[in-house]
Formats: structure tokens, sequence, C-alpha cells
């Protein structure tokens, strides 16, 4: 198999161009939706023979569910940062093919509150936070990536695997969605004010 060179201007136009960051994160929010009949599932009340494993898979497919919304959010939130960047960090991206720190990792809640000015409430900060450990490792591991508050501290991993997974509910889903949506306004906003 050849591998195809992704050509270094092609990087800083597809980097620099807002409209793909929000196309990147309207797939990601399409992605997340195809798994919420499994997560629905999950908060059923489970039959006498209690619940299948689908069911169970169920908090699997939220913390993944919510990995993805929150690689979208963090695509919405970039989507203005790239119209923000100066003319050395434009300049980096177009003769290096190098990203400028900013755009590079960073928490959702200092994405949200921060570079894009979103007012948010505690639930909703933690909510972010929630997200963010999502993206981190609970929608790709099973298990955290190192000590630390999200560690898995109970050495009865199976136990914990097949309980009710700590740190999610039954009203993320819809939360999600909630916070999604007011952060896709609020950068299509500042989008149109950056083009006056």
């Amino acid at each position: 198999m050849q591998l195809v060179e992704f050509p270094q201007q092609q990087f800083a136009q597809n980097t620099l161009h807002p409209v793909l960051w929000l196309s990147s994160a309207r797939s990601l929010m399409g992605a997340a939706e195809h798994l919420t009949e499994a997560i629905a599932g999950f908060w059923q009340e489970p039959g006498p023979e209690g619940k299948p494993l689908e069911m169970i898979l169920g908090a699997d497919y939220q913390k993944i569910f919510m990995m993805l919304y929150g690689f979208a959010i963090e695509n919405l939130c970039k989507a203005y940062m790239v119209t923000q960047l100066n003319a050395d960090e434009r300049r980096r991206i177009v003769e290096k093919g190098e990203l400028p720190g900013k755009l590079k990792d960073q928490p959702l809640p200092r994405l949200v509150e921060e570079k894009i000015g979103l007012k948010v409430e505690i639930e909703e900060r933690k909510l972010l936070k929630s997200l963010e450990e999502a993206v981190l490792w609970a929608g790709r591991y099973p298990v955290s990536i190192g000590p630390g508050p999200s560690a898995i501290k109970n050495e009865d991993v199976l136990a914990q695997l097949l309980n009710m997974p700590q740190g999610i509910s039954s009203d993320d889903v819809p939360r999600t969605r909630e916070i999604t949506e007011r952060i896709m306004e609020h950068v299509r906003i500042l989008l149109e004010k950056h083009k006056k």
C-alpha cells in the first residue's frame, strides 16, 4: 500500500478554513447519534433475567458518545480559533506545516470559556470535564491512563464494569446535546461577526 502525501499547502488551507472544522464537528456528532438507541437500552429497567450484554455495553457506548461529542466541541471551538491566529502563527502553518500550541490539545472547559468566551454554569463545566475525560480515556480505554481522580481504585475491575458506571447518568446524552448546541450557536455568531 502506497501512502499518499498530504501536500503542505493543502494542510494549511484545511487548517485555516473554519468551515472544515465545523464540518468535522457535525460528522462527529452524527456518528455519536448512531449510538443513542443502545445507550437508551442501558438505562431501561432490566427484565427478570437481568440486563443482557447488549444493554451493559450501552454504558461503553455512552462513553464513546461523549468522546465523539467532546471531539466535536473541540472542533467547534477551533473553527473560531483559526480565525484569531496572528500572522506569525498563520505563516508557521503555511511554511512549516506546524500547528500552533493553541490549536493542540487543551482542556474543554478552557476552550469553551476562555477561547470562545462562552459563559457556562457550574453543572455545564462539570459536564465539559466529563466530556474531556471521555476524550482523554473513558471513551477509548477500559481504565484511566494513570493514577488520579478518575483512576479505577477498586481491585475488582470486572465488578466495576458490570455495575452502574460512575460518572455517567441517564441525562448526560440530552445535556451533552444541549451544551453542544449552545456552543455551536455561539461559534456561529462569532464567525458571523468575524466576517464583517
